[in-house]
């Protein structure tokens, strides 16, 4: 990770500065915010929808392929999206199955998503306790929807856990959950409704100016469909073609406001 300049206190995750700050764990935190591609999460009256954007590395890769997935089951009632590092990315959906597995060995039910973000936020915070260890660069969302009530939190790279009806982690978050807060509560909005909505956050917010390939995947769990199920490739396609023109027509109308007015100024 980067080297902060003069400090000397950002070589290990057990050396503190004087402020009080890890930097390693800082480091982790802006890597999610800064290099993490959007991916969104959100609750709706009848479920919970996760959507997320997928980087192809390459003009050749074939895609939809599972090599890519970033939204993974971890459950029959929950689901997992992450956001950030790749290969820590899937560590962490491997310990939520592992946690999931476990408890229902144990308790001999399904875990609920609560429950596991306790779990999960355990375990990424011992990368941020041991000498030799690293902060995970990663950072997820955990969801579930259960005796008709969804749930979405989110663990960070820090060990924190947070609810939220709906969230946006990567770049461009800010601008996402802009966008989000029109859709809460969650009773105003259905699973078929959030994932157009979020489909088109996501195309909103890619930047047009960027070189990476993208494409988008959606999870959903809903009261129809109570076990997790990943949105079908054309599917998204279509919508993303619906998102696209409404979009393109939103920009006309905003450039016939501007015409107007600066004529109306004249």
């Amino acid at each position: 990770m980067a080297f902060s300049s003069g400090s000397g206190y950002d070589l290990y995750t057990t050396t503190w500065s004087p402020e009080g700050r890890v930097f390693q764990v800082e480091y982790a935190l802006k890597h999610v915010d800064s290099k993490g591609l959007l991916a969104l999460g959100l609750c709706c009256k009848d479920g919970v929808v996760l959507a997320s954007q997928v980087e192809l590395v390459h003009d050749t890769v074939k895609y939809p392929s599972s090599t890519f997935n970033v939204i993974h089951a971890v459950d029959d009632n929950i689901v997992v999206s992450f956001c950030g590092m790749r290969p820590d990315g899937l560590y962490l959906v491997e310990r939520a199955r592992s946690e999931a597995e476990s408890w229902r060995d144990r308790y001999g039910s399904q875990i609920s998503a609560e429950t596991l973000s306790n779990r999960m936020a355990l375990f990424v915070t011992q990368f941020t306790e041991y000498y030799g260890y690293r902060p995970l660069g990663a950072s997820i969302f955990i969801s579930s929807y259960a005796n008709g009530k969804p749930s979405l939190f989110t663990v960070n790279p820090a060990g924190e856990v947070s609810g939220y009806y709906a969230n946006a982690l990567g770049s461009e978050k800010q601008a996402a959950k802009t966008e989000l807060e029109l859709l809460i509560p969650p009773e105003n909005t259905t699973v078929e409704e959030g994932m157009y909505k979020l489909i088109k956050i996501l195309k909103k917010c890619f930047d047009e100016n960027t070189s990476k390939r993208i494409e988008l995947q959606v999870g959903v769990i809903s009261q129809d469909s109570p076990k997790v199920s990943l949105v079908p490739h054309s599917l998204i396609k279509q919508l993303e073609a619906r998102a696209d023109q409404e979009l393109e027509d939103e920009d006309d109308e905003d450039d016939e406001d501007e015409e107007e007015e600066e004529d109306g100024d004249n």
